[in-house]
């Protein structure tokens, strides 16, 4: 299958994320809504505390060392379940998500965006646990609402950071 959704913690079946650093061949977005620790991407160190979300794309190398565990969620996808060229692009080029050169892997998250997530999340991981057809068409179009979410969310993040920025530097001229 290109995609699976799942639950995030110590003693699920996908924490190979705490094992020797292992490299992916998938996209992946984790979850992690509360604990906090270092997550080494790449030799780099993201210290993480509260709600975050990595996004991972395939090569990076990556482990997990929680200081306090918490729970999540984990969605891997190959860049195979988009048949759509065009959508592709759309969803995994040109949001910059999992651009592990430009941008942070690191999210966080606040309370407004928390509920949306774990909205679309329930949904995502009931339908992976169905047996119907056509189940991956349905992941897909959650999917795509999931990355939406959350390149919205970035933005607007940016525009703050910028935003501070800005504010800082005006202060720093009048001196």
């Amino acid at each position: 299958s290109s995609i699976k959704v799942g639950a995030f913690s110590d003693k699920a079946c996908v924490a190979a994320e705490f094992q020797e650093g292992h490299r992916q061949q998938y996209y992946e977005i984790l979850w992690l809504k509360s604990g906090n620790g270092n997550h080494v991407i790449d030799t780099v160190s993201y210290p993480y505390s509260g709600s975050v979300l990595f996004m991972l794309s395939p090569g990076q190398l990556h482990q997990i060392h929680p200081v306090e565990k918490g729970e999540g969620h984990i969605i891997k996808f190959t860049s195979s379940l988009f048949s759509d060229t065009r959508d592709l692009d759309e969803y995994l080029i040109k949001t910059g998500l999992f651009d592990n050169i430009q941008s942070e892997p690191l999210i966080k998250l606040n309370a407004s965006i928390h509920t949306i997530l774990e909205d679309v999340l329930k949904k995502m991981e009931a339908e992976f646990n169905t047996e119907e057809d056509d189940k991956e068409k349905i992941l897909l179009a959650y999917l795509k609402i999931l990355l939406t979410h959350i390149s919205r969310l970035k933005k607007i993040n940016i525009t703050r950071e910028a935003a501070g920025i800005d504010v800082n530097f005006s202060l720093f001229q009048k001196y």
